[in-house]
């Protein structure tokens, strides 16, 4: 899996899992390798599958304000269209905000619906999972991959994670552009994270088995990591 942004990800997934059912699949790998990372309904929906007991994928996220939707499309590089159209439908987002938007130990969180506790879907894999991580494994990769991690719910082979263990400004984007030089910035307005934490914090998820690949490798076609996993799968 490349990234989490395109497709229907849910006839995929359904569609994906049915199969792994029927075929009663015993190993299953993951491949999270420059996987840059997506939609977090997506990485919810894909857990789904995966988890085999009750979850709560998300931490409520942390916001600077209780308002926190308005300044994602009310900027400089938004169209006239979307800013009428976000005056008009404004009551509505500002009752949706308040509402979830809560305050506690003096910091804002707004409540995606991921973070509430749910149950794995019918037909979930329950078999061994194996990820394969790198350095370009960032953002929901990187979410999903905490999750799999802190349940001990697969075995990591390949390198650290980019993306932290303890979570990435994501969820909700403002684009500005630079008055001068005309650059648009993309900028994070919210915290996610897991439900989970580790000490110290910096760092990524770590692999259990760590294979760093060589140049060699790459440019021979070899590929260490997943071999490994062949490998491993085999002696079992």
């Amino acid at each position: 899996m490349r990234g989490f942004n395109n497709g229907n990800y849910r006839k995929f997934y359904k569609k994906s899992f049915k199969k792994l059912d029927s075929a009663k699949t015993k190993n299953l790998v993951l491949d999270l390798r420059d996987n840059g990372g997506g939609r977090i309904a997506e990485i919810n929906y894909l857990y789904s599958y995966l988890a085999k007991t009750k979850y709560q994928f998300m931490a409520p996220a942390e916001v600077n304000r209780r308002l926190s939707f308005f300044p994602a499309f009310m900027n400089n590089t938004s169209s006239v269209a979307t800013k009428i159209f976000m005056g008009i439908a404004s009551p509505f987002i500002a009752v949706d905000n308040l509402l979830k938007t809560k305050k506690q130990d003096g910091k804002l969180y707004y409540r995606f619906p991921y973070s509430k506790e749910k149950e794995p879907r019918d037909q979930n894999y329950t078999g061994n999972l194996y990820v394969l991580t790198n350095g370009n494994s960032f953002s929901a990769s990187a979410l999903i991959s905490a999750h799999l991690k802190a349940t001990k719910r697969a075995v990591f082979v390949g390198e650290e994670t980019g993306g932290a263990y303890n979570g990435c400004v994501a969820g909700l984007y403002k684009i500005y552009q630079l008055p001068e030089t005309k650059l648009k910035i993309r900028m994070g307005l919210m915290q996610i994270e897991a439900p989970f934490k580790q000490n110290p914090d910096g760092f990524g998820i770590k692999p259990n088995v760590e294979i760093t690949p060589t140049i060699s490798d790459r440019l021979s076609g070899k590929d260490p990591e997943l071999e490994w996993i062949l490998s491993d799968i085999s002696k079992n």
